[in-house]
């Protein structure tokens, strides 16, 4: 049974001006330390942008998907996307925001990028 849909899209080059103004103060807001760790390994900026502008994407999707959106429920560093061995991106939730959830909840996530947009789903699945 579906439990919650969220999807999000952002504008690449939006996400890249305010990184060029403020990369820490983006980077910090938007990463956990372990997403941070893969971002740092991208070298290409070009491709840095789309990987931050999709996990910006994600995240705004997951908070709708919750239902609260980015607040006091639910922040940036409440979940992060890391990638299975077969680099397919898995979302993992903080404790708090587990304990929102019915303990059976799975989730479904999709990052998609064109030139210039990074688009996100996220679907909420329970038993």
């Amino acid at each position: 049974m579906i439990y919650g849909i969220g999807i999000d899209s952002v504008d690449i080059r939006r996400i890249e001006l305010i990184y060029d103004k403020r990369p820490e103060t983006l980077i910090n807001r938007i990463l956990t330390p372990s997403e941070r760790k893969q971002f740092n390994e991208i070298k290409k900026k070009q491709r840095k942008m789309e990987w931050l502008a999709g996990r910006f994407s994600a995240k705004e999707a997951m908070s709708k998907a919750i239902g609260s959106g980015i607040g006091k429920t639910f922040d940036f560093q409440d979940g992060e996307i890391l990638n299975a061995p077969n680099a397919k991106p898995m979302f993992y939730l903080s404790e708090k925001t587990k304990s929102l959830l019915p303990s059976d909840i799975k989730i479904h996530i999709s990052i998609t990028h064109t030139k210039t947009t990074a688009s996100s789903m996220v679907t909420l699945d329970k038993d």
